[in-house]
């Protein structure tokens, strides 16, 4: 019988991570959400700075129907928007995309 084979990487891929995590929503969503995570002009942070019709250009599709997902998929509590240069909005992956829970934390009256 065959030994099994050693695990190759102990290093998590963000792929199936947010793929994972987004299990329930529609493939157009699905394909943002991995677009955002394997983008190469992501900060740091997530941010990817990038406006949204070049990101809609890389996937081939209309930068309407490309801003259009993203707002259902802000509403669906997996993007966000980062930040705001004039009218171009940027956005990033939310702690629900990358199957973390977010951090709350409470709290407390003054005085």
């Amino acid at each position: 019988m065959p030994e099994k084979m050693a695990h190759v990487s102990e290093t998590v891929d963000p792929v199936q991570v947010v793929l994972s995590a987004s299990k329930g929503l529609p493939p157009n969503q699905r394909l943002v959400l991995v677009h955002y995570v394997t983008h190469p002009k992501r900060d740091r942070h997530g941010t990817v700075e990038e406006t949204n019709e070049k990101l809609a250009g890389g996937l081939g599709w209309q930068p309407t129907v490309f801003s259009r997902t993203c707002k259902e998929l802000i509403g669906a509590g997996f993007l966000e928007e980062r930040r705001r240069v004039g009218n171009v909005r940027y956005y990033g992956l939310t702690a629900k995309a990358i199957g973390r829970k977010a951090k709350i934390v409470p709290l407390r009256s003054v005085g």
